[in-house]
């Protein structure tokens, strides 16, 4: 399935684009060990036999990715502002070995500023684990409403968006790196409506209207014309209800800090339908 692109806004003008995968595996792993059932009629006259299976949809729409961003925005943030810092790289990320794995809540403990990223509430924090997989790719996993896997593809070029995010917040830092050299701007339109003109005035229209040309009406074979009682008169405020609106649009650009994060989706909340 191919992913879902996601723009998240991380900084005034700046956005990260997350690309986000459906793990096809871990869903028929799921169902696999789903216990399969029969389901019988309580009558005995009627012998229908029905398999009961688990149903999985493998789709999500944008408003589910929407709605899983916005859940986890908090470790995000972190994931960009903490996780490449210098004192965090010697400590936790670089004495990590390949394959394996360290509880996140034993980082949030040891360091002050992930509990500042969270209040001061370790708990209220989606990471579970932190792995790393290869010399330069790390992989958290996230269980709350959602239950992800979040990859971090390659950590050199995190500290680079981290570089450049703190550049941005602080102008006067001695940070100077904006980042890979191949991310570009992009544009984000907004759309503004134009306020209406006026409504024109009766005395106006009533000028207006007398200028207006007769028509004549040319009478039937059988002399009978349009009787004038069914001609439809058009009020002028039917014919200011009708008009379209005008919209005006406006590009602001902004930043692209390039991939960098990858979201695998390994379980999902379910959907509320809305009842009629």
């Amino acid at each position: 399935m191919a992913p879902c692109l996601f723009m998240a806004q991380v900084a005034p003008g700046t956005v990260l684009p997350v690309r986000i995968f459906i793990n096809r595996k871990q869903f028929a792993k799921n169902v696999q060990d789903s216990r399969t059932s029969f389901e019988t009629p309580i009558l005995s006259n009627n012998s229908i036999i029905r398999l009961k299976s688990p149903l999985v949809r493998l789709y999500l729409s944008n408003i589910d990715a929407r709605n899983l961003c916005g859940e986890i925005k908090d470790e995000l943030l972190l994931i960009l502002y903490e996780l490449a810092a210098q004192e965090i790289l010697d400590s936790i990320m670089g004495k990590l070995k390949i394959d394996n794995l360290v509880e996140f809540k034993d980082i949030i403990d040891k360091f002050p500023s992930f509990k500042s990223a969270f209040h001061s509430d370790a708990a209220s924090c989606g990471l579970v684990t932190l792995e790393r997989i290869s010399r330069f790719q790390y992989k958290m996993r996230y269980e709350k409403n959602w239950t992800l896997d979040i990859f971090v593809n390659d950590i050199r070029k995190l500290t680079r968006i981290r570089e450049t995010l703190l550049a941005r917040l602080l102008p006067g830092s001695a940070v100077q790196s904006f980042g890979d050299s191949r991310s570009m701007k992009i544009l984000r339109r907004t759309r503004h409506q134009v306020p209406t003109p006026p409504q024109v005035s009766s005395t106006e229209t009533t000028t207006t209207t007398a200028q207006d040309p007769l028509i004549l009406q040319e009478s039937d074979d059988d002399g009978v014309g349009i009787p004038e009682d069914t001609l439809e008169v058009v009020s002028p405020e039917t014919i200011q209800e009708e008009k379209k609106p005008q919209f005006v649009y406006r590009h602001s650009p902004l930043l692209n800090l390039g991939n960098c994060i990858d979201i695998h989706v390994l379980k999902r909340p379910k959907r509320v339908h809305k009842t009629r």
